[in-house]
């Protein structure tokens, strides 16, 4: 797996990011891009000015998550594109819901959101376990980094994620980790904190108390799971527009897919969009009943259900990656990327 550090002020990393992955994020903006314009018949540059005009993330983005802010406009600079690109780019759950809203289907029909994931309290060596497939569209494969995000403040984090994207999963030095879940179903806004900053959000926080707090304080864009966990144990908090609401589960493994469990803050138009499809994966998921790193792994490679997607189309939901995180301090990590069905064997992030 390639590994990529950048340090120092958030405008040098992302600076660095860019400079470094500029080939790979040209090829995958280029495919986001065309996944656009085969999918809606569309002018990219003119739908996605549309879409920058009809949203304003700005004042929660600065308030929340400016050095992310900051990091972005630096790969943009590194990597010789238009930051509106890059932060575009960025703004991957928030895109399908506005397109939605004007009766685009970008997400709906055959190819619906799919993370699965899955946590343990206390797994066999006694810390928690948090683990996810990452479901997202074909276009965004063969790009992918482990990226460490050194920071002078904070806890050095990392994340797996395709080139050009601040995170999808990740987890810190302190031991603080965090998976996520699309959640149309639930109500969402135009304004707001989008969820990849969100995910820094959390991962800028020490403990799992802290980041869940900071999870309740701010406004979200998109309705999205959280499952936060650290060393003491996991919180999953169901996230919309107007709620944020706490699932416990009952059982062992606490397991999230892509629909509304417990939070009745609804956007009845999107509920449909992943409901059967998920409710299959959450029951098969909590039936399998796993308790350890091994037992997690089997069941995100299933492909019976599945739980591992393969998409043929570039705007096919696909298995992107997954991964395994035992939540020591600093947590041990076992991480598998590529589209299956030939994606590489589990990794240990960072390398042993």
């Amino acid at each position: 797996m390639r590994t990529l550090t950048i340090s120092g002020s958030p405008t040098e990393r992302g600076r660095a990011h860019g400079e470094e992955l500029r080939a790979d994020i040209h090829r995958s903006v280029g495919r986001f891009r065309q996944s656009l314009a085969e999918q809606l018949g569309v002018d990219p540059d003119v739908y996605l000015r549309e879409f920058l005009a009809g949203v304003d993330f700005d004042d929660a983005i600065a308030t929340w998550a400016p050095d992310a802010l900051a990091e972005l406009r630096g790969v943009a600079a590194g990597c010789d594109l238009p930051f509106e690109t890059i932060y575009v780019y960025n703004l991957v759950d928030e895109l399908w819901l506005w397109a939605e809203e004007r009766g685009d289907p970008l997400v709906t029909g055959e190819s619906p959101p799919g993370c699965t994931v899955v946590s343990v309290a206390r797994g066999p060596s006694g810390a928690p376990l948090l683990a996810q497939t990452m479901d997202i569209p074909l276009h965004y494969c063969d790009t992918e980094v482990a990226l460490r995000i050194q920071r002078d403040d904070r806890p050095d984090l990392w994340t797996i994620t395709p080139a050009g994207m601040l995170n999808t999963f990740g987890w810190n030095e302190a031991g603080v980790g965090v998976c996520t879940n699309t959640i149309m179903g639930l109500s969402h806004a135009r304004r707001g904190l989008p969820v990849l900053f969100v995910v820094r959000a959390i991962l800028a926080e020490r403990t799992r108390e802290d980041a869940a707090a900071r999870v309740r304080a701010l406004a979200h864009a998109s309705g999205q799971a959280y499952t936060i966990g650290d060393p003491t144990g996991v919180t999953s908090l169901e996230c919309s527009a107007t709620a944020v609401v706490e699932y416990a589960g009952d059982s062992p493994a606490l397991v999230h897919t892509n629909h509304p469990l417990v939070n009745e803050d609804l956007d009845e138009q999107l509920l449909a969009v992943e409901r059967s499809e998920s409710q299959g994966r959450q029951a098969f998921a909590e039936a399998a009943a796993v308790h350890d790193v091994a037992g997690i792994q089997q069941l995100l490679a299933d492909r019976t259900l599945p739980i591992c997607k393969v998409g043929s189309k570039l705007s096919d939901t696909t298995s992107w990656a997954s991964v395994v995180m035992e939540l020591t301090a600093p947590p041990h990590v076992l991480a598998s990327v590529g589209p299956p069905p030939h994606r590489a064997p589990y990794e240990r992030v960072p390398a042993a």
